[in-house]
């Protein structure tokens, strides 16, 4: 089984498909890439478009998606964003590889970009806290991180997917 949300930010989305490009943050001025518990901070590490909010899952949307991943047992976790142009996988809260399965997801980062994008980096290039892609494999460490054929990914240009057992 399969559970995608096509559009986790609509507000800001509908800003981006009337020309106001590169709109990160929610109606409130919130990040949702920022808004979650994992090395969640509240100092915004690039200015106001990655404002973290008040605290984590502070925005209704990072509540809803935090719900859904854990109702869904997700086991593999594809998030996807329309500010750049790259694919990663954990950390993004600092400049390492996270420790379960690291190899593997860069090894299928690596092959998907050859043949799909020549973009892939496998780390997002400055510290991003709080994210959704730590958050699901640290906190949630979906079986997927345990197995040698799965991952979970960062890709900023497609829905976010979460795949239950």
């Amino acid at each position: 089984m399969f559970s995608i949300v096509v559009n986790g930010n609509p507000q800001s989305r509908r800003r981006v498909e009337n020309g106001d490009y590169c709109v990160r943050v929610n109606e409130h001025g919130v990040d949702l890439n920022r808004n979650w518990d994992d090395h969640w901070t509240p100092e915004s590490n690039l200015g106001l478009d990655t404002n973290p909010g008040a605290k984590p899952f502070s925005e209704p949307e990072t509540a809803i998606f935090l719900n859904l991943v854990k109702e869904v047992k997700t086991t593999t976790f594809v998030t996807i964003h329309s500010w750049t142009f790259g694919m990663y996988q954990p950390w993004a809260y600092e400049q390492k590889e996270a420790p379960r399965n690291a190899q593997r997801m860069s090894k299928i980062l690596r092959a998907l970009d050859a043949k799909h994008c020549t973009c892939a980096a496998v780390q997002v290039g400055y510290p991003c806290p709080g994210t959704s892609l730590d958050f699901v494999y640290d906190k949630l460490d979906p079986p997927a991180n345990k197995r040698s054929h799965s991952k979970s990914i960062h890709h900023p240009h497609a829905p976010s997917v979460s795949h239950p057992v």
